[in-house]
């Protein structure tokens, strides 16, 4: 949003236009936006689609609103974090959803609970700290290259992709 001053405008229009609709109308503009995607993506990233770059699942209809859509297109992989931890098991069935859980000191016992009540294989733990996530969880996590000094900043994301293959991952909070 630093680097392109027009998105934040764009974002908070289309949030706002989600949250002023009805769930129909939801899985109807989100519909759209799938479709539009899947249209116009070229190369490796043309089926993989990140929700929520910048925000999180705001409602429980919105919840079902992109389980919904996200359904009408099963050969795009989606993912995403949230810290919404309410609304993880509505999307319990769909297995075209790498869903992060984003964990830090402030929410990670919360978090960790609906990790374990909810034990499906594409549902993965984020964590954003110093400590070592792994004690806490009881899991394995692969550091974030970047976090770690294996890996420029930028292109990183777009060359490592250990998001988009279900690792829990630590982004370890820089001092």
């Amino acid at each position: 949003m630093r680097i392109y001053k027009g998105v934040r405008s764009v974002l908070e229009h289309n949030t706002r236009l989600l949250q002023a609709a009805d769930r129909d109308t939801m899985v109807r503009l989100l519909d759209a936006e799938f479709s539009r995607f899947e249209q116009t993506g070229k190369g490796r990233a043309a089926d993989k689609y990140r929700l929520h770059w910048s925000g999180d699942i705001f409602s429980p209809d919105y919840a079902w609103a992109l389980k919904a859509a996200m359904a009408r297109h099963p050969g795009v992989s989606f993912w995403t974090y949230t810290r919404s931890f309410d609304q993880v098991q509505v999307f319990d069935d769909l297995p075209n959803l790498q869903l992060y859980l984003s964990l830090d000191a402030c929410n990670e016992q919360a978090g960790l609970e609906a990790y374990k009540a909810c034990r499906r294989p594409t549902l993965h733990l984020c964590y954003m700290g110093d400590g070592n996530p792994g004690e806490l969880a009881g899991e394995d996590f692969l550091e974030c290259p970047v976090d770690s000094g294996h890996m420029a900043l930028e292109g990183a994301c777009h060359k490592c992709r250990l998001c988009l293959r279900g690792y829990n991952i630590w982004f370890k909070t820089k001092r």
